[in-house]
């Protein structure tokens, strides 16, 4: 009489396999950082030091360059001091009061 016995993937197959995809993957799927767009690398800057705000829980600033606003400040609730546009060469970096949410036009 014949048993029934089930095939599959062994432990070793089934790890093996795993390696090879998070290894393609990790390969292909590098992060690069913009720093060509300087409104995106801004955008970076903004968001970090909210964070870091927040974690933290502290006041920070983050200093604006080549911008009409010199200085912009989180409290440690991560909340922008105040509303402001501020302006790179065409692009507008709308900071909106509540919690530093901001539009890009």
């Amino acid at each position: 009489m014949l048993k029934f016995r089930p095939k599959g993937f062994t432990l070793l197959e089934m790890l093996l396999v795993m390696f090879i995809v998070t290894f393609i993957s990790g390969w292909t799927l590098q992060y690069q950082m913009p720093t060509s767009n300087p409104v995106k690398l801004f955008e970076q800057h903004y968001l970090y030091q909210q964070v870091r705000a927040l974690g933290l829980k502290q006041k920070t600033t983050l200093p604006t360059a080549n911008s009409n606003v010199s200085l912009l400040t989180f409290n440690a609730r991560g909340a922008i001091n105040q509303a402001q546009t501020i302006k790179f060469n065409k692009t507008l970096f709308v900071v909106q009061l509540g919690m530093g949410r901001y539009v890009i036009r």
